[in-house]
């Protein structure tokens, strides 16, 4: 049997130490503070000392997740997708074809594709379509399409958006 005990603690060298638990969890303490867990279902969860930052492994979904003291947390999924949620409700998501999507708190969404096209959907129901060569336009949800005039460069046309 067990013996009962509900964790054995190890003194290892260099000032770490080893706790294993009945159920399978595996902690083992650095000197520093910094922790990783090991959990009987495969998960782990590192916590640095210096950072404060915790990243979480969820070893069934093959996916990470990195909480920051200043409340920013990252995931990072198998199909390289990654998610960035920051503190104030702001989201960016990065997809594997290098495509970018940040929604904002208000509502606003903007996708930057690895082409150039940029589209920015608004909660009132229309998206502004920005190709890479300055010309926008406007389409409504009831299909209607309104061409806006172009900025007077691309770049001075770029430097509006948030992720530039």
């Amino acid at each position: 049997g067990g013996g009962g005990k509900e964790k054995v603690e190890e003194r290892l060298p260099g000032g770490r130490r080893r706790v294993r638990y009945r159920n399978g969890t595996v902690k083992e303490v650095e000197a520093d503070g910094s922790a990783l867990v090991r959990f009987a279902n495969g998960d782990t969860k590192h916590t640095d000392a210096s950072s404060g930052a915790v990243r979480y492994y969820y070893a069934k979904a093959e996916t990470a997740h990195v909480t920051y003291t200043n409340g920013l947390q990252i995931f990072e999924f198998p199909n390289e997708q990654v998610e960035k949620h920051y503190p104030d409700g702001k989201k960016e998501i990065s997809f594997p074809d290098g495509t970018v999507k940040v929604i904002r708190t208000d509502g606003v969404q903007e996708s930057v594709f690895a082409d150039g096209v940029i589209v920015v959907e608004y909660p009132e129901g229309y998206s502004e379509i920005t190709t890479p060569d300055g010309s926008t336009h406007r389409e409504y949800a009831d299909g209607r399409v309104e061409h806006l005039l172009p900025a007077s460069s691309s770049s001075s046309q770029k430097k509006q958006w948030s992720f530039f």
